[in-house]
């Protein structure tokens, strides 16, 4: 059952008290990120950091992405004191750190390596390598922009900006221009990476020319971007549907699955914000994507970006299109009835914690 601030936020009504349900929503979720992030914090320090399952990847990077956004929207140093102790952790964990050699490529790599999805053969995925280092770059960026930060914070966030930029430099020689003129793709070996993988690199890539004097990734970021939204198909609705693979002269006929799907929509939304190959009207298509193909009106989620497959309860990984709802107010109404519905089940409280970070951001803060 939706409580009663929700059931006025749906409704569009005002409470007649100092804050408005919204700011109260706002409240209310900033309160559950910092008892959650608390305890996460807590329990990934206490433990061995390691990639080898992935770990560094799908989990404690969600939990760095947290830190970060909400070091942007709340100002709260706490988030970026707690997000250097977290991020030196995961840097000393990087393979050239123990001498440690990719078993696939043969030589060894500023990355953190995994023994997953390669047969128990330790090598590192790229996919892997931007997802720790985007909010590494996304902090020296922010770091950059606040004069205040950069005096307390100036030092680590250049000792995040160094890692993220040779761990990158890594999977340069992936980066194929082509196959258009002003396309550029990311291949492993002969074959192009799933369409969320190559939204993982570009992230990444748009971090490190946001935080970088001389931004080195300009144009194989825009080549990236135009290449991926080429993939891209727009519905009779006025949607978008992608696949999960990228097929060289092809239009997809698979669909991406919901969870991954994310990771595309939170690179085209930055796009969009960047004015980077994608437009605003890219952003909205999208949002008809989320309203009217992922999230069904009885509060299930389908599989996939074309809203098929068997439908599901909600989980923390529908919190993670949250980008979108800093621009939509449907989509971010849409995402609180889910996250507070009954059904709603959270499995990876790294990424429960992400999605709080978006919804918090969405919503407007209470005012003196």
């Amino acid at each position: 059952m939706l409580g009663a601030g929700l059931v006025l936020i749906a409704a569009g009504i005002h409470s007649t008290g100092a804050a408005t349900p919204l700011e109260t929503e706002r409240a209310r979720l900033s309160e559950r990120f910092r008892t959650l992030n608390v305890a996460l914090f807590d329990s990934t320090l206490r433990t061995p950091i390691s990639n080898d399952q992935g770990q560094l990847a799908w989990q404690v990077s969600f939990h760095l992405q947290a830190l970060v956004e909400m070091l942007e929207t709340t100002h709260d140093t706490l988030y970026a004191s707690q997000f250097v102790r977290l991020a030196d952790a995961v840097a000393a964990e990087r393979d050239d750190q123990h001498q440690r050699v990719d078993e696939i490529r043969h030589h060894m790599l500023k990355g953190w390596g995994s023994r997953k999805y390669s047969m128990n053969h330790r090598t590192v995925w790229t996919v892997h390598t931007g997802l720790i280092v985007a909010p590494l770059a996304q902090f020296a960026a922010l770091v950059r922009r606040n004069p205040a930060w950069a005096a307390r914070y100036g030092a680590a966030a250049q000792r995040c900006l160094q890692i993220a930029r040779e761990s990158m430099a890594s999977h340069d020689r992936e980066f194929r221009p082509g196959p258009g003129p002003d396309e550029g793709r990311m291949l492993w070996f002969a074959e192009s990476l799933p369409f969320n993988q190559q939204s993982v690199v570009g992230r990444a890539w748009l971090f490190i020319d946001a935080a970088s004097e001389s931004p080195p990734y300009q144009d194989r970021l825009a080549r990236l971007a135009r290449h991926l939204r080429q993939h891209m198909q727009r519905q009779p609705d006025s949607s978008l549907v992608w696949g999960y693979w990228v097929t060289l002269g092809e239009l997809p006929t698979d669909r991406e699955d919901i969870s991954h799907g994310a990771l595309g929509a939170d690179f085209l939304v930055l796009c969009a914000e960047a004015g980077i190959g994608f437009t605003a009207a890219d952003r909205r298509a999208l949002e008809r994507t989320f309203l009217q193909h992922v999230v069904k009106p009885d509060g299930r989620i389908a599989a996939n970006v074309g809203g098929d497959g068997p439908l599901s309860a909600p989980t923390e990984a529908i919190l993670l299109w949250g980008r979108l709802a800093r621009h939509h107010s449907g989509v971010r109404d849409a995402l609180l009835r889910l996250y507070h519905s009954d059904t709603f089940k959270s499995v990876s409280p790294q990424s429960e914690l992400l999605g709080l970070a978006f919804l918090v951001a969405s919503l407007p803060a209470a005012t003196d």
